[in-house]
């Protein structure tokens, strides 16, 4: 096969995987179920400009559930966010009482962030329609292939991790 054929042979697949990965992401941002559709609303009715998906919402509670106290700096790093975006998102979480604001026992100038036990049913809630969400679309694929599959996404997200050469 030539260098040419090659390449195309590779831009095929390059547009096959991203058309399929959009059709996957599709079946991924499906509706929620009714108590995450309310949650929705009310981030959305007071953040109307910012859209921020199911994910976002889990990665900010797991945040909160890992770090232990997070201060808004580390929720800001953690998120990958301008701190004015994090502290909207602490803002909504303590709001809706998921999370609250602590002072910082060494520093009166730190705010630090706690999961409430409202919050860890959120997340629980979160984190269980994801599942189910993505029981679903891998339902399609054997034991076999799907941990060629997981494997192979851990290969693809290692190599994003790594620096650029």
């Amino acid at each position: 096969m030539s260098n040419d054929a090659r390449q195309q042979h590779s831009d095929e697949q390059i547009l096959q995987f991203v058309q399929h990965l959009k059709e996957v992401m599709t079946k991924l941002s499906h509706p929620p179920p009714d108590e995450l559709v309310q949650i929705r609303d009310l981030f959305y009715g007071s953040h109307s400009r910012e859209r921020l998906d199911p994910i976002t919402f889990q990665r900010m509670g797991n945040i909160l559930y890992q770090k232990r106290n997070p201060t808004m700096g580390a929720v800001s790093q953690a998120l990958s966010v301008p701190l004015s975006t994090a502290t909207r998102m602490a803002n909504w979480w303590v709001d809706n009482s998921y999370a609250q604001r602590l002072p910082d026992p060494d520093d009166r100038r730190i705010v630090r962030l706690t999961l409430t036990d409202s919050g860890q049913q959120f997340l629980e809630a979160l984190e269980s329609h994801m599942r189910q969400t993505v029981q679903k679309v891998l339902s399609c694929l054997t034991g076999e292939e799907r941990t060629i599959l997981v494997t192979l996404a851990s290969k693809v997200a290692a190599s994003l991790e790594e620096p650029e050469r």
